[in-house]
Order: structure tokens, then C-alpha cells, then sequence
């Protein structure tokens, strides 16, 4: 039982923080000037929506395939199983991270467009 709360904390404090905190930074880059607070709201409605969703997939995953019940934890271990599976998902997608340079070259192109000089 101990097992299953130590998991449960875990799994949140590394989603925090190799998820949350480095979308966060990349939002904070990426995003134009005077519409920062519009970019975090919808980082933060984003964040929340997977948060409901990931419980909701969770237990759709668990009625349809494994059947872990309060009384029958015995295939608990299956369910962990996925997780950890579906926890590398988000690396086939990490190539639409931009890279420094394209950040930079973005930035370039957004304040050549308004105007702003950099010197």
C-alpha cells in the first residue's frame, strides 16, 4: 500500500518537473511580447485539461484491459506498467521542440516586425 501513495507523489513531483516546468520556459522564449499572459492561460488550461484526462484515460485503460479493483490489487503492477510505457510517448514528439537557434531566429524576425531594435 505504501508503495502505491510513494508512486503517486513521485510520478506528480517528475511530472512538475520534466513536463510543467520546461514547457513553461519554452512558452516564456517562444512567446511575443504583450501576449504573455494570453500563452500562460492557455498553458494552464492545457495542463489542466491533461490532468483531467490522464484519470479519465487511466480508468477507461483499467475497466477495458487490466480490472484493478479496492478489493483485487493483485494486477496493479499492469497499470504501472503503462504508465511507465505511456511516459515516453511525449519523446516521439520532441523534435518539435525549437532548438536555441530557432528561438533566437523567431525572436529576431517578431522584433524586426514591431519595430524593436535590439542594439
Amino acid at each position: 500500500m505504501y508503495f502505491i501513495f510513494f508512486l503517486d507523489v513521485v510520478d506528480e513531483i517528475i511530472s512538475q518537473c520534466f513536463i510543467h516546468l520546461p514547457i513553461s520556459v519554452i512558452f516564456a522564449k517562444i512567446t511575443p511580447m504583450h501576449i504573455e499572459a494570453t500563452s500562460f492561460a492557455l498553458l494552464a488550461g492545457i495542463s489542466n485539461f491533461r490532468i483531467a484526462m490522464r484519470g479519465w484515460i487511466g480508468s477507461v485503460i483499467n475497466d477495458a484491459f487490466v480490472g484493478v479493483t479496492r478489493e483485487d490489487l493483485s494486477d496493479y503492477w499492469k497499470l504501472i506498467m503503462v504508465a511507465l510505457v505511456c511516459s515516453f510517448i511525449p519523446l516521439f514528439f520532441i523534435y518539435l521542440i525549437p532548438t536555441k537557434k530557432q528561438i533566437i531566429d523567431l525572436q529576431a524576425r517578431v522584433n524586426i516586425n514591431n519595430g524593436v531594435n535590439d542594439s
